[in-house]
């Protein structure tokens, strides 16, 4: 009986062997490389994975990992280490991931453009905050709005698309076989200009609330000239501001979610 346990013992770790070596083949190196680069480049430019306030060496460990947990599903690709083909194929992963993680921050984008007109709206565009997700400063609303979205990511586990994206991405594009068309150059276009409009979309109750305040600021101006505007009408505005957000900021993350599901939806058949 121990000879039986003793000799399956053996079989095992030949068979162990057998694999770590084949794993030292050219090809899985190559393969295993391509892999960290396209996941490396992803976690750099995705929202949230991309966050200043995460140190560099976290995400580095987190691609490794990942890249060890994706590799058997990864189909193994062939390049010579001393050919301009494997150059290629790096600078193509790293574009993978830039315009990948660009076109889902255009969502957040849209939001923080929409941040700074509802806060030059509201009389706010002077006041700034420390932004710890970007590591900088930036307008008190659209900070705001970038704290809230990033709880909505996390409540709703939207993280988790991100990580399925990468995933079918590795399912269905051969490492570097990504080419950079015009199809995919309209695509970012198309991004961009909805971008703005989510945007326009988002402030337009502020932008009306604005305009109907003026005209009845201006209204009681014509009745009342001692009327002061800038000691009474601009803390009107802000607190009608703060108001309007209260009561749109639900709207606002249904809005984010399902932009946020269609971008993800509309990067697929890019890979």
């Amino acid at each position: 009986m121990r000879l039986c346990v003793s000799s399956s013992r053996q079989t095992a770790y030949k068979g162990k062997i057998v694999q770590f070596l084949q794993f030292l083949h050219e090809d899985s190196i190559v393969t295993f490389m391509l892999l960290f680069i396209r996941l490396s480049s992803l976690l750099a430019f995705l929202p949230i994975f991309s966050a200043m306030s995460i140190p560099m060496a976290i995400k580095g460990v987190f691609a490794l990992y990942l890249s060890f947990l994706f590799f058997p599903i990864t189909p193994t690709v062939s390049f010579d280490p001393n050919s301009d083909a494997l150059i290629i194929a790096i600078l193509s992963e790293a574009t993978l991931g830039f315009l990948t993680g660009m076109t889902l921050s255009f969502v957040f984008a849209a939001f923080g453009v929409a941040g700074e007109v509802i806060g030059m709206v509201m009389g706010l565009s002077m006041a700034s905050s420390f932004d710890p997700q970007n590591q900088q400063s930036s307008q008190l609303i659209a900070a705001f709005l970038n704290m809230f979205l990033l709880v909505i990511v996390l409540a709703t586990n939207m993280h988790h698309l991100m990580i399925e994206l990468i995933a079918y991405s590795i399912g269905h594009l051969p490492l570097g076989g990504f080419v950079f068309t015009k199809s995919i150059a309209k695509f970012m276009i198309e991004a961009i200009k909805h971008m703005f409009f989510l945007g326009f979309v988002l402030s337009f109750p502020f932008i009306a609330l604005s305009i109907l305040s003026d005209i009845m600021f201006g209204m009681i101006m014509r009745s009342l000239p001692s009327f002061n505007l800038l000691v009474i009408g601009m803390p009107i505005k802000t607190i009608l501001g703060f108001g309007v957000i209260i009561a749109t900021l639900g709207s606002m993350a249904y809005l984010f979610k399902r932009e946020f599901t269609q971008a993800i939806v509309s990067l697929r058949p890019l890979f």
